[in-house]
């Protein structure tokens, strides 16, 4: 372990275990951002001294800094034990699990394009990764197919059935692999470090932007820096995707 993610650790296992979570965006979109942030107050003196007016103190910079490559050297650990070479079988399990998602979001796509609502959700099953998150996709995918029987049944090339059964047939058997990595209290440790270590930075990140949006809440050339893009682009996304179709004139 790095002196780095060493030094933070205590901090990491001294959170309740309900104050923890994990990530809502692809762990190296956060850190770049959060770096940007600080590389920019730092490189700044009037940004910094602003800033340093509202409750962010210089200490809270560095701290969030030191979380940074924390963070960072903690999802490498995560990264080499998640990537170590599986037997076969597990990685045909997962390989035939995101090949019948893929095909199954594929006809719901094609026989529901025109509900928003139908679209919503697809799109929501889309996002994450890792084995836990395509289970949960499976299990959705089953609800949908459910739902959407009526349009789904239109397609000739898709049979609602037999994808039912395909699904539940791979959902046991992604089962037995989640209860398999479970176990394994290596990875469990590791990956809760990861998320402990990510709520710290998130945290003190929120403050810093918090104090950021006080002090240029005049200055948006100025504001963006203490702002997600990721973030805001979701927002956009789903906003794009709520907006009530207009009317034919």
């Amino acid at each position: 372990m790095s002196d780095t993610l060493e030094q933070i650790t205590p901090d990491a296992f001294a959170l309740a275990a309900a104050e923890v979570r994990s990530p809502s965006m692809p762990i190296g979109t956060f850190i770049e951002e959060v770096r940007l942030m600080l590389d920019h107050v730092e490189a700044d003196t009037a940004v910094r001294d602003r800033l340093l007016k509202t409750r962010v103190k210089a200490a809270d910079l560095k701290r969030l800094r030191t979380l940074a490559d924390a963070l960072e050297q903690a999802q490498r650990r995560w990264n080499r034990l998640r990537t170590r070479v599986q037997d076969q079988a597990r990685l045909d399990i997962i390989a035939q699990a995101e090949e019948l998602r893929a095909d199954i979001l594929l006809a719901c796509d094609y026989n529901t394009s025109g509900d928003r609502v139908a679209t919503a959700r697809l799109a929501a099953i889309r996002e994450g990764d890792g084995l836990t998150d395509l289970l949960e996709d499976l299990l959705d995918l089953q609800v949908f197919i459910q739902d959407y029987a009526a349009a789904l049944r239109e397609d000739a090339l898709f049979n609602a059935a037999e994808a039912h059964a395909a699904l539940t047939r791979t959902l046991e058997g992604l089962r037995l692999l989640l209860t398999s990595s479970q176990a394994d209290a290596e990875r469990v440790h590791t990956l809760d470090l990861r998320d402990r270590v990510y709520t710290l930075t998130l945290d003190l990140t929120r403050h810093v932007r918090e104090g950021g949006r006080r002090a240029f809440h005049h200055a948006p050339n100025r504001l963006a820096i203490f702002q997600s893009r990721y973030e805001a682009a979701a927002r956009r996304r789903t906003r794009r995707q709520n907006a009530p179709t207009p009317e034919r004139p």
